[in-house]
């Protein structure tokens, strides 16, 4: 047991397995994760326990807090578990603060990708306090297991007359490498303007495709009108049976032009060929994208809360106070509204 426990902590192939087996098999605690947030000053630990009914472990991230001591951890969208119960969860936190302590961690932050709304009652019984929001709380999840044609039964009749105009028209989609990086993030921060949300910079997206690319885990799909002009992209990675939309953008031509349900339908059927068993559309962040999200089928997954482990309350209060003042100061530099809550996105920062 401790053997396993060893390779879980410092093999990223069984780790990656690991986490591929579970039910909560998430792009964002692949080894492929923490090595593209490794150029932004994050380092990575794995924590693992055992829980009695099988192993428990989550992928933290780690960034110091500045010029001082002290740091923080986050597990975006761990911790992942054999059998997630009770006692599992006592087990991996006890692991957790034991690391806290010897890292000097003020604080570590985990979103779990159990379903539920409100907060997961597990970890209040565990010691873990309700925390600000850092990943999206919903999504749209699309069963790849249907067949295409049961898949496309389950589309809404508006999106499929849209899809089939779109596709009728000469709209299609090419399935592209590293240099459609500068087109796929063309249309991404023209989305973003649109949208309201703060893009990263280019290369943050490329570290992102480039570490699942090495096992052939990323993929970009441009969306071409029939002329030959991009208007829709789309970052889509792979983890276990899951393959998640991470990023995706539609110009405003593309919008005009009505192909926008075609695109995305496109992605679906591409992933089920692919081998995929789950098609994660990533998140629900305005009531715009939730309606359009939702014509395609499948069903909505609300996530289970957002949580911290304290172990240093006083200066987890400062950082929470100037990560909030950080965001509303970024908002309003780039001419958006401070007050309007923000979308999040899987960067963790």
């Amino acid at each position: 047991m401790t053997a396993d426990l060893d390779r879980l902590r410092t093999d990223d192939n069984a780790w990656d397995a690991f986490v591929g087996g579970t039910d909560t098999d998430f792009p964002l605690q692949m080894s492929a994760w923490a090595a593209a947030k490794a150029p932004y000053g994050w380092t990575s630990e794995r924590v693992v326990a055992d829980g009695g009914s099988g192993h428990i472990g989550g992928q933290l991230l780690i960034r110091s807090l500045g010029p001082g001591p002290f740091a923080m951890g986050y597990a975006p969208r761990g911790p992942v578990a054999t059998v997630f119960d009770q006692a599992s969860l006592d087990a991996w936190t006890e692991a957790v603060r034991k690391v806290a302590r010897s890292k000097r961690l003020t604080h570590v932050t985990v979103d779990p990708g159990l379903e539920g709304t409100g907060h997961h009652p597990l970890f209040a019984a565990a010691g873990w306090e309700p925390a600000d929001v850092v990943q999206l709380t919903s999504t749209q999840i699309i069963d790849l297991s249907l067949t295409e044609e049961e898949l496309w039964h389950d589309v809404y009749r508006s999106s499929r007359r849209y899809a089939n105009g779109a596709r009728k028209k000469g709209c299609h989609v090419k399935e592209e490498g590293e240099e459609a990086l500068p087109t796929f993030y063309d249309i991404l921060a023209e989305t973003a303007t649109r949208s309201g949300f703060i893009p990263r910079a280019i290369e943050a997206y490329a570290d992102v495709y480039r570490a699942f690319a090495r096992d052939g885990n990323a993929r970009i799909l441009i969306g071409y009108l029939p002329d030959g002009t991009p208007v829709s992209s789309k970052m889509i990675v792979t983890s276990g049976r899951r393959m998640s939309q991470l990023y995706g953008g539609l110009t405003e031509e593309g919008g005009r032009a009505r192909s926008g349900h075609f695109f995305e339908w496109e992605a679906i059927v591409r992933c089920k060929a692919a081998g995929a068993t789950i098609f994660d559309m990533w998140g629900r962040s305005t009531k715009g994208i939730a309606h359009f999200k939702q014509g395609f089928g499948g069903r909505v997954v609300e996530y289970g809360g957002t949580f911290d482990l304290v172990v240093n309350a006083p200066v987890r209060g400062l950082y929470q106070r100037g990560r909030r003042a950080w965001v509303r100061l970024a908002r309003r530099r780039s001419g958006l509204d401070p007050d309007t809550p923000v979308a999040p996105s899987p960067t963790g920062d």
